[in-house]
């Protein structure tokens, strides 16, 4: 059930994506643009989401998984580039479709200071899936608001929530 959550939120994402590419009024100018109100960009925030849930699936095959959201690469293609962005989230889409131990044992790191020292806690695999999950849907709806607020955009908003709901 976790898994399938997790899918819901991706295909959010996927149908998204879809309708930006498909929109003559978004270009790479508007998928890269930062916002005032996040200091992000849609690029940014989608990036951003996908990170968690590919860091989360790449420590499915670890032995003794140790995971950290806050290391994560930023900068990527994911957020210029809405193609390679697709291509993610079909791959990260297709992989929770593989045999995932729900009760696998993780050891999830946060950063808790400027210094970037860590706090660990134990966890498990189910209980992280329902979190990137959850947190993809903040982003999501992040995403909605960025274009809403857009007069370039924010005629994308209504086609997107008929195809979004849940968000």
């Amino acid at each position: 059930m976790v898994k399938t959550y997790v899918q819901a939120v991706l295909n959010q994402k996927k149908n998204l994506l879809r309708v930006i590419r498909n929109s003559d009024s978004l270009h790479n100018e508007e998928f890269t643009f930062k916002c005032v109100f996040s200091h992000a960009s849609i690029g940014q925030h989608l990036r951003h989401s996908l990170n968690h849930i590919r860091t989360l699936l790449d420590a499915v095959n670890q032995d003794e998984a140790k995971i950290s959201y806050d290391r994560r690469v930023r900068g990527s293609d994911l957020e210029t580039c809405i193609d390679s962005a697709t291509v993610e989230v079909e791959n990260l889409f297709n992989q929770l479709n593989e045999n995932i131990n729900l009760d696998k044992k993780l050891t999830v790191c946060f950063m808790k200071d400027q210094e970037a020292n860590e706090i660990e806690f134990d966890s498990k695999m189910s209980r992280e899936l329902a979190f990137v999950a959850h947190h993809g849907i903040h982003h999501n709806a992040t995403i909605l608001m960025l274009i809403r607020s857009n007069p370039k955009l924010s005629h994308l908003f209504e086609p997107l929530m008929k195809i979004t709901s849940g968000f």
